[in-house]
């Protein structure tokens, strides 16, 4: 169906579920990071461990930083991988975050011959070119998936649902992105959207996670005026969401929005392509005395164990927390993006 359908749709669905799971006794209010917060405390007591370090990526970095600012006896250390922390919000600032991070990543493509070949106009304006195309006459391809053939309806929202996804994933899929934009094939956006749908539903559930992130400057105005000033990234934003929020008292939990003050050693290691890697984490990082924060310029999201000197840095930090180390090398010797171009 057309993906304003869809979302319709899918909003009913995680509101029936929800719906359902409160009814069967369920306290939804418990299940948002402050609530995995207190966990790893009381896994710390039952193991009997006086001081632990930490380690999370994407959303559970957020539980990371309330262990640190309810239980900052408990911490020794913070890594961070692609971390999302405020000021960054999953519910507000989305379009921007998004444009940000395909600009970045048509300015790599115009520094590199082969991908500016591809896209002789630039990459922005190709996929508003095919977002143009694909939302005057919507196309339907089957694709593989873990459930067999799947046909998949690639209209302009949906080709941008699936250019979203590819902008959160590894610099191997970020390089395959300008060479498929420029292609007039709509199966590979429908493939990638049918390979990656379960990790994008599951996803949709951390909305009690969103509801505690919101804040009073969240309003469904605000939200319908980002979605107005970039409208290429509308099919990303969902203001009914809020009124999820409202229906099942899902209120916002400070702890989880509140930048951290603290001695606390914290260190992050980001890809600066990614919807994520933007200048909110050095204001994260304004109210730690000992912040580290490894910004590598041609990555997206980083994989555990690369590039090697990001995870030397991590052995060195997790060794010595509270040694002040250069990360300006490692940044410098990050390679340019390998652009996959046919």
């Amino acid at each position: 169906m057309p993906w304003s359908d869809a979302l319709a749709r899918f909003g009913d669905d995680v509101a029936a579920c929800l719906e359902r799971l409160r009814q069967s006794g369920i306290a939804l209010r418990q299940y948002d990071m402050s609530d995995i917060a207190d966990d790893v405390r009381d896994l710390a007591f039952a193991l009997n461990l006086p001081r632990v370090s930490l380690r999370a990526s994407f959303d559970w970095a957020r539980a990371a930083l309330v262990v640190m600012r309810r239980y900052p006896g408990l911490v020794e250390a913070v890594l961070m991988d692609n971390a999302n922390v405020p000021p960054i919000s999953y519910i507000s600032g989305v379009p921007a975050r998004y444009d940000r991070s395909l600009s970045l990543l048509a300015q790599r493509c115009e520094e590199n011959t082969a991908c500016r070949t591809a896209v002789p106009d630039g990459l922005v304006s190709a996929v508003d070119a095919r977002r143009e195309r694909f939302a005057a006459e919507p196309q339907r391809v089957t694709v593989p998936s873990a459930d067999g053939p799947t046909e998949v309806l690639v209209d302009g929202g949906r080709f941008m649902q699936s250019l979203a996804l590819a902008l959160g994933s590894t610099p191997d899929v970020l390089a395959l992105i300008p060479s498929v934009v420029a292609n007039d094939d709509p199966t590979p956006f429908g493939a990638f959207l049918a390979s990656s749908i379960s990790d994008f539903e599951t996803r949709q559930f951390n909305i009690i996670d969103w509801c505690a992130e919101v804040t009073s400057a969240t309003t469904k105005t605000v939200l319908e005026a980002e979605a107005a000033a970039l409208p290429r990234w509308r099919s990303l934003v969902n203001p009914r969401w809020l009124d999820v929020c409202e229906r099942f008292d899902l209120e916002p939990v400070p702890d989880v929005t509140t930048r951290p003050t603290s001695p606390i050693p914290v260190f992050i290691v980001q890809g600066v392509l990614t919807p994520w890697g933007g200048q909110e984490l050095s204001s994260f990082g304004a109210g730690l005395s000992h912040f580290s924060l490894l910004a590598l310029p041609n990555e997206g999201n980083i994989p555990d164990n690369a590039p090697p000197c990001a995870e030397a840095l991590r052995d060195s930090f997790l060794r010595d927390p509270t040694a002040r180390f250069d990360t300006r090398a490692c940044t410098a010797a990050d390679p340019p993006l390998s652009f996959t171009v046919s």
